[in-house]
């Protein structure tokens, strides 16, 4: 889960051929662009997530790691027993709209318009985790709110420990929740991006 990083040119390069109805994702930057990033933040010497001291503290305590799938809003009231709630990108307006605090708020999405719309509202007592990728001035929007800098595994070459997980930020939430010490972790809205019509 966490891991010194090195990128894989070879398998980066390689040729990928999708099979016929099959969904592509890719990520909304270049890989040049992620580095930049994170040479920039790199420079300004956040504090970092892996410097917590509290690693390991939360053991047995249930954590919540909410998407923004469609199914979160069936979910709410499931949503409202759990204690502590680790938000991830584009739940987190939607979720403080709803009159949730969350604990954490992850992101790694390195478009700086997607990601000063998700964090619009604020609360005050929210810890927000930025992968070094987040665009420069995300982190200066979030300057006033608690924040801490983790390394996105691929994004870039680090000498510090980086988080490894899939493709989007909720499985990348996961690891750091394990880290954190929550063992007991309650997933919503985790369905992607997509409802069918007998659903809406």
């Amino acid at each position: 889960m966490i891991a010194e990083s090195t990128i894989d040119t070879a398998a980066q390069s390689a040729v990928f051929t999708p099979l016929s109805g099959m969904i592509v994702t890719r990520a909304n930057a270049s890989n040049e662009t992620l580095a930049s990033h994170v040479r920039e933040n790199l420079k300004a010497d956040y504090a970092r997530l892996h410097n917590r001291a509290d690693w390991g503290k939360w053991k047995g305590r249930p954590l919540a790691i909410v998407a923004g799938g469609p199914s979160l809003k069936k979910t709410l009231h499931e949503l409202r027993e759990i204690p502590s709630i680790m938000v991830c990108g584009s739940a987190h307006d939607y979720l403080v709209g709803e009159g949730f605090k969350p604990s954490y708020s992850v992101h790694c999405d390195a478009d700086l318009d997607s990601s000063l719309a998700f964090v619009k509202t604020r609360p005050d007592g929210s810890q927000y985790l930025l992968a070094s990728s987040c665009h420069p001035k995300l982190f200066e929007a979030l300057r006033f709110q608690s924040r801490l800098m983790w390394h996105n595994y691929g994004a870039a070459e680090f000498t510090e420990p980086a988080i490894q997980g899939g493709c989007t930020v909720t499985l990348r939430a996961i690891n750091i929740a394990v880290m954190l010490g929550f063992y007991d972790l309650h997933i919503f809205g985790m369905d992607s991006c997509f409802e069918s019509l007998e659903e809406q």
